[in-house]
């Protein structure tokens, strides 16, 4: 018995760690802190490699820090975890349309109308299709 319970109490509290660091990543983020939102992120990644929320939030840190490249490089990591996350679509499509991949934000943008057509983003998506 002990054998079977003890993975699970550790993937509980490794979840929780995970979890932890993203709550701390999203305090330092408010207070605009982005190295430690980033290092925040990244730990909750560590610990939790499937967190989608993390890997769409650590995007959003190096985008708020203009460093689209390495945004949409996370954005699209956000989006092999979890395709169903339309709103990374929309950081993965604003992402490429400013480190200058027009094609492929266009696509994003495509996706996450597809996933989301009534979603709080879709005039904004529709917008930058130019649809």
């Amino acid at each position: 018995d002990q054998k079977l319970v003890t993975p699970l109490a550790v993937a509980s509290s490794t979840r929780q760690l995970a979890q932890r660091a993203n709550d701390r990543g999203l305090q330092f983020f408010k207070e605009k802190n982005y190295p430690e939102a980033e290092t925040q992120f990244t730990q909750a990644l560590k610990l939790r490699p499937d967190f989608a929320l993390a890997a769409n939030n650590l995007g959003f840190v190096y985008y708020k820090q203009d460093k689209y490249a390495e945004a949409a490089r996370w954005f699209e990591n956000t989006v092999k975890i979890d395709p169903s996350r339309a709103v990374a679509y929309i950081n993965l499509g604003d992402a490429y349309a400013k480190s200058g991949h027009a094609d492929k934000a266009k696509k994003a943008f495509g996706t996450y109308l597809e996933l989301a057509p009534q979603g709080p983003g879709a005039a904004y998506a529709r917008q930058q299709i130019g649809g």
